[in-house]
């Protein structure tokens, strides 16, 4: 019989995680019930793994959207609307209000960043050498 590793462990329970493609609170709680109950060996270690990618998980379908200014109900309605047909998935929004960017928005999903902004229009300017 062969040793399983831990980040393996780790990868098979964030799969039974899912339900349709998204992390499912009531299986991360069986989980997690089951596990105490039955603790493996380096539970500590299978715990901040599994911890770490059920996180990357929920990356996937939530949008961090950073903006400056006033935005309406229906302008984060419009962007989640979008996102989802994009990544074919019901996107959640996460609100980030940041004063810095002066006037614009950046979206993060996972790896992926969309940033139309000024201070991104103004940072080549400040990088440029004259």
């Amino acid at each position: 019989m062969s040793k399983i590793s831990n980040l393996d462990y780790a990868k098979k329970l964030v799969e039974i995680s899912l339900d349709n493609g998204e992390v499912s609170k009531e299986k991360v709680t069986a989980i997690l019930s089951s596990l105490v109950a039955n603790p493996p060996r380096n539970l500590k270690k299978i715990l901040a793994l599994y911890k770490r990618l059920i996180k990357v998980e929920m990356q996937k379908y939530t949008a961090k959207v950073e903006y400056s200014g006033e935005l309406g109900d229906d302008v984060f309605e419009n962007i989640k609307k979008q996102l989802s047909a994009i990544y074919n998935k019901n996107i959640t929004i996460s609100k980030e209000p940041n004063q810095a960017m002066i006037a614009g928005f950046k979206i993060t999903i996972a790896d992926d960043v969309y940033e139309n902004s000024v201070i991104s229009r103004l940072r080549p300017l400040a990088q440029a050498k004259y």
